[in-house]
């Protein structure tokens, strides 16, 4: 049974904010490229969501329920709910992800 993928705004906007800077620092091509292999990374959580594993700078502070994927240095992190998949964030993993998740993800 497949699974509902929605991305929200915010991981939206992350996708389009690292295809921006891969065409101004890189190449356009570059940056088409992995836009479309995050996207493809995405869509697979359609099939087999579980595959991720939880995201381990939240895991150290006991928020399980975070699992991701990767693609290069790229992080797609994400929630399951019933048969939903919502991906919450995409973020180069090189950058500090700690505070990044505590805002991102722990906000109030």
């Amino acid at each position: 049974m497949r699974y509902e993928v929605s991305i929200t705004f915010d991981a939206a906007r992350d996708l389009a904010e690292i295809r921006a800077y891969l065409a101004e620092n890189e190449s356009a091509a570059r940056a088409e490229q992995v836009l479309a292999a995050l996207q493809q990374l995405v869509g697979t959580l359609a099939d087999m969501p579980r595959r991720g594993h939880v995201t381990p700078e939240l895991a150290l502070i006991g928020r399980t329920e975070f699992r991701e994927l990767h693609h290069q240095a790229y992080r797609a992190i994400y929630t399951i709910a019933d048969r939903t998949v919502t991906v919450l964030a995409v973020a180069d993993g090189r950058r500090d992800m700690q505070g990044f998740l505590a805002r991102r993800l722990l906000r109030a």
